[in-house]
C-alpha cells in the first residue's frame, strides 16, 4: 500500500513532527547529546549531523517514500523463518 499510495502530506507531516520532537527530547542531557554526536561520527554521519537532522527530515517529500517504499517493499518471493524452542 505504502508503495502505490504512499502518505498523505498530513501523515508525513505528522511523522517528521514526530521524528524531530524525539531526537530533541533524547538530546536534553549532556551526556545523551555527547553520546549521540559520537555515534553520528562513529556511522560517518559526522559530529554535527544534529544541525542537519531537522533540514533533512523536512526535506523529504511523499515522492520520496513511494520510490523507496517501491525499491524495498516489492511483490516478489520472500523466506520466513521461525525460531522456537525444540519440541519435547
Amino acid at each position: 500500500k505504502l508503495a502505490n499510495d504512499g502518505l498523505t502530506p498530513e501523515e508525513l507531516a505528522r511523522a517528521k513532527k514526530k521524528l524531530i520532537g524525539q531526537q530533541e527530547i533524547a538530546n536534553q542531557s549532556n551526556d545523551a547529546f555527547g553520546y549521540h554526536c559520537a555515534l553520528d561520527e562513529l556511522y560517518g554521519l559526522g559530529f554535527d549531523f544534529y544541525k542537519r537532522l531537522e533540514h533533512d527530515v523536512n526535506a523529504v517529500t511523499p515522492e520520496h517514500i513511494k520510490l523507496v517504499a517501491a525499491k524495498y517493499f516489492r511483490d516478489q518471493p520472500y523466506v520466513l523463518a521461525t525460531v522456537r524452542p525444540p519440541e519435547k
